[in-house]
């Protein structure tokens, strides 16, 4: 599964993966480059593996700096 995100942070940002079911959180980390159409933004993309079919997520994108609300 491919994320990709905007941010203003220049910082290499992250996928926080919780399991809706164990509770279990896996960290995914992100390339980031420059947008190349939005000024002062960076681009994020991060692939997230080993998912278990049929389980719920919840995840959020960000990074020190900040952090996205919690999607399901």
């Amino acid at each position: 599964l491919r994320f990709n995100w905007l941010s203003p942070s220049s910082k290499k940002g992250q996928v926080r993966l919780t399991d809706s079911s164990s509770g279990e959180t896996k960290s995914f980390d992100s390339e980031c480059a420059a947008s190349e159409t939005v000024p002062g933004y960076y681009v994020n993309k991060a692939v997230v593996s080993d998912l278990t079919p049929g389980a719920s997520y919840t995840y959020q994108v960000g990074n020190d700096e900040a952090w996205s609300p919690e999607y399901s």
